[in-house]
C-alpha cells in the first residue's frame, strides 16, 4: 500500500518533543496498559424534537480504564458516522473498538448521540440534508456543554478540563469540523444560511456566539476520519490542532471537492480533507494529513463501492493501528504525561509510591509519611529539573504551592538520616 503522508510541524520542535517523551513519560497514554475497561452507558445530556413534535433523548456512553487511580485523565469525544441516518448509533463497531483501545491506554472516552435522518427521501432534498447537519452540530455542542458542566459539578469521570480532544468518523467528522471551524452563520454559503437558521429556532447563531457554553478553545485537537466541510473559505486560524485521514478513492465523502454519497443525492458540494488541510495551513493552523492512495471511505475500513458490495476483508488492521498511534502522538504533545519512575543516581533501592491530598492542589497539598523523621522534599518538573527543595520534621506536613506554576510535578521525599528510604509521587498544581 502506498501512503502519502503530509506532516506540517516545526521539525526542530518535534525532534525535541519526541526525545523528551521517550525519556520522561511512562507507557500510560501511549500504550494499552489497562487490561479492562469500565463502561457507563446512556447518560442523558439533552434532547431534540422531530418534525412531528416527538421529543427524542440524547445520550452518551462513557469508557474509562478499569482500576485507574489517576486524579485526572484526558478526555476524547468520538462522534460516530453513518451518513446522518438515524439507524447508525454511538455503539457502531468502529467507535466502540477505538473507544476501548483508548480507554485501555488511560483516556476517558465519551461517545455521544446526535440527531439523524428518519425519512430516506431527505437524501434527495438539499435543504433537509443541510438542516440535519446543522442539527447534528447543535447536538454536538450540547454534549460538550453537558460534559463541561459535569466537570464543574463533581467531575464524576475525573476529566482534566485542559486536556479535551474530539474526533469523528464520516458524518461524525463532518459534524465536528463544522462545529469547530465555523465562527458565524453568515460564513456559510449564501443559499444555506436561512436553512441553517430554521433549525431549532435559530439555535446555530447562539451556539456560535457562545460555543461550548463559553469555552471556545476547549478542544485541543480534532481527529477527522473521512470528514468534509460545505466550504473552506470560512476556515481561519484555529488553536485546535487537526489530524485528517482520507482515502483517495472515497465515493461517500469526497477526498478533494465533489458530491458525496456517490453523487446520488441532492447534497451540497463538499470539500474533503485535502482542501481543508491546505486551507488550514494557509491560516497557520496545526494540521497533519494522512492521505491513503487507492483506499476508500474510512481508510481503516476501506469502504469503497466494491468493498461495500462484497463486504469482505474490509478491516485494514495496519491502517487502524496507524490511525490510533497518530491520534495518541498528537495528544501526547498537549497533555501532562505520567512521568517514568524516578531513578535516583547512586541509590539502588526501589522507591515507594506516595500519594498526596488534595490532588490536584490549588494552595497546598498534605503529606502523610509512614513515620516521624526528618525528611527532605524535592519537587521536579517533567524535564527532571529541581524546582523547589525543602525539609520538614515529623510524619505530617502541609506543602504550600504558591511558587509553582500550573502543571504536573514529581515529588521526591527522602529520609535525611537513611538515604535508602525513598518516596516518590506526582502532584498536579491547579
Amino acid at each position: 500500500m502506498k501512503r502519502l503522508f503530509t506532516l506540517t510541524v516545526l521539525i526542530c520542535f518535534m525532534i525535541t518533543y519526541s526525545s523528551a517523551q521517550e525519556d520522561e513519560c511512562s507507557d500510560r497514554y501511549q500504550k494499552k496498559v489497562f487490561p479492562l475497561v469500565d463502561f457507563q452507558g446512556n447518560v442523558d445530556f439533552g434532547s431534540w424534537t422531530t418534525r412531528n413534535g416527538a421529543n427524542v433523548p440524547l445520550r452518551y456512553d462513557v469508557y474509562m480504564p478499569k482500576g485507574d487511580t489517576a486524579a485526572l485523565r484526558p478526555l476524547v469525544i468520538l462522534w460516530h458516522g453513518g451518513a446522518f441516518l438515524d439507524i447508525f448509533k454511538k455503539t457502531s463497531p468502529d467507535i466502540t473498538t477505538m473507544a476501548k483501545d483508548l480507554a485501555r491506554a488511560g483516556y476517558v472516552v465519551i461517545s455521544p448521540d446526535y440527531r439523524g435522518i428518519r425519512d430516506a427521501t431527505d437524501f434527495f432534498r438539499k435543504e433537509d440534508l443541510v438542516k440535519e447537519v446543522v442539527g447534528a452540530a447543535i447536538d454536538g455542542n450540547k454534549a460538550i456543554c453537558h460534559i463541561l458542566s459535569e466537570i464543574d459539578n463533581g467531575n464524576p469521570y475525573r476529566i482534566n478540563k485542559d486536556e479535551i480532544f474530539a474526533g469523528g468518523v464520516s458524518g461524525g467528522a463532518v459534524l465536528g469540523l463544522h462545529l469547530i471551524l465555523l465562527q458565524k452563520t453568515e460564513d456559510l454559503p449564501a443559499e444555506l444560511v436561512n436553512w441553517a437558521r430554521e433549525v431549532d429556532n435559530g439555535a446555530i447563531d447562539d451556539l456560535l456566539v457562545n460555543k461550548y457554553c463559553g469555552n471556545p478553545d476547549i478542544i485541543k485537537g480534532f481527529f477527522s476520519i473521512s470528514g468534509a466541510l460545505v466550504d473552506t473559505n470560512f476556515i481561519q486560524y484555529s488553536p485546535t490542532a487537526f489530524l485528517h485521514f482520507h482515502g483517495t478513492k472515497d465515493d461517500i465523502v469526497p477526498y478533494d471537492v465533489g458530491s458525496p454519497l456517490f453523487g446520488l443525492t441532492d447534497a451540497p458540494t463538499l470539500y474533503g480533507s485535502k482542501p481543508i488541510h491546505e486551507r488550514s495551513l494557509e491560516k497557520g493552523t496545526y494540521s497533519e494529513f494522512y492521505s491513503y492512495e487507492n483506499l476508500g471511505h474510512v481508510p481503516f475500513l476501506n469502504l469503497d463501492l466494491l468493498k461495500i458490495i462484497q463486504q469482505v476483508n474490509v478491516v485494514n488492521g495496519e491502517v487502524y493501528v496507524e490511525t490510533l498511534e497518530a491520534m495518541i502522538r498528537l495528544m501526547m504533545q498537549k497533555i501532562a504525561c505520567e512521568p517514568k519512575k524516578v531513578e535516583v543516581t547512586g541509590i539502588r533501592t526501589q522507591a515507594t509510591e506516595l500519594s498526596f491530598y488534595p490532588n490536584p492542589a490549588e494552595k497546598y497539598f498534605q503529606i502523610n509519611m509512614p513515620e516521624s523523621r526528618q525528611w527532605q522534599i524535592q519537587v521536579f518538573d517533567l524535564a527532571g529539573k529541581i524546582i523547589q527543595q525543602n525539609s520538614f520534621n515529623g510524619s505530617r506536613h502541609q506543602y504550600f504551592t504558591d511558587g509553582l506554576a500550573k502543571g504536573m510535578y514529581v515529588v521526591r521525599i527522602t529520609d535525611l538520616q537513611a538515604s535508602d528510604k525513598l518516596f516518590v509521587g506526582k502532584i498536579i498544581k491547579q
